[in-house]
């Protein structure tokens, strides 16, 4: 069977490290989720629980309600249509070339009289692709993971190469992605979604009946409270979008930045 895309385990409720706040040892909904994630796109060998998943450039030891959060976040961004004049800008390599060539142009030109302008403009397209990126600060290797759509289809990109672990160059696969349509996109969200909330209907049930040690201070109700809200979390999001990018002048802005490309390189 084909590993899903976001994958993830929630540690054993007896080996949960408890928060320690001004009231003694607690935890929420959140810490609840003490576990670890991944996405199934580093190495075709891992597509599973029991091979060694920590070894991927992708894996994350940490509450999967931050990915949760990170992707619910994310989706209305990512499912959003990027223009065809724009394809190339989020491509991986034109995104790392278009990243040298800000700083390289920031040490030559940071004195020129257009450089607020210019930075203005590099800033605002950088935001386009941050808008797109999954936050993976929470992942061994730091990869970059960018997801962004395109003529009905979901393009992911994931790139580690130049970072480390534990001081060690990143070995194996250091780039990869891949392509889904915009349906099995959704699909996969929605099925990280429901089995993360499956889990944790079971997880609220056995910390009901007990099952956390008596000093650990934990709030029932209110942890059934935001179940229901977790459950519909990802259906608002991808309904009530909070944004509309305003595609022409965002073309505009990064056409000017091509030009400029060109001229900046004589600075």
């Amino acid at each position: 069977m084909t590993a899903p895309l976001f994958a993830f385990r929630l540690r054993p409720l007896e080996e949960i490290e408890p928060w320690h706040g001004p009231d003694g040892p607690g935890l929420s909904w959140f810490g609840l989720t003490d576990g670890a994630y991944w996405l199934s796109l580093a190495d075709p060998a891992i597509v599973g629980l029991d091979a060694d998943i920590s070894a991927s450039p992708l894996y994350c030891d940490y509450q999967v309600a931050r990915l949760f959060d990170d992707l619910t976040e994310l989706a209305p961004y990512a499912l959003a249509e990027v223009p065809a004049q724009l394809h190339a800008f989020f491509a991986r390599e034109a995104g790392r070339s278009w990243h040298d060539f800000r700083e390289a142009w920031w040490h030559r030109a940071k004195d020129s009289p257009q450089t607020d302008e210019l930075d203005g403009l590099m800033d605002a397209a950088a935001e386009l692709r941050r808008l797109r990126t999954l936050d993976a600060s929470h992942m061994q290797s730091r990869p970059e993971i960018l997801i962004w759509s395109s003529a009905g289809r979901v393009h992911i990109k994931w790139d580690v190469r130049g970072n480390a672990v534990d001081g060690a160059p990143v070995r194996g696969m250091v780039r990869g992605g891949a392509t889904l349509t915009r349906e099995q996109f959704i699909g996969e969200l929605r099925d990280f979604c429901a089995r993360l909330c499956e889990a944790m209907d079971e997880r609220i049930r056995q910390v009901a009946q007990g099952a956390l040690a008596p000093a650990i201070r934990i709030d029932v109700e209110q942890l059934v409270r935001e179940q229901a809200l977790r459950r519909k979390q990802l259906e608002h999001e991808l309904a009530n979008p909070r944004f509309a990018d305003d595609w022409p002048a965002v073309v505009e802005a990064i056409g000017r930045l091509r030009d400029r490309r060109g001229a900046d390189r004589r600075v």
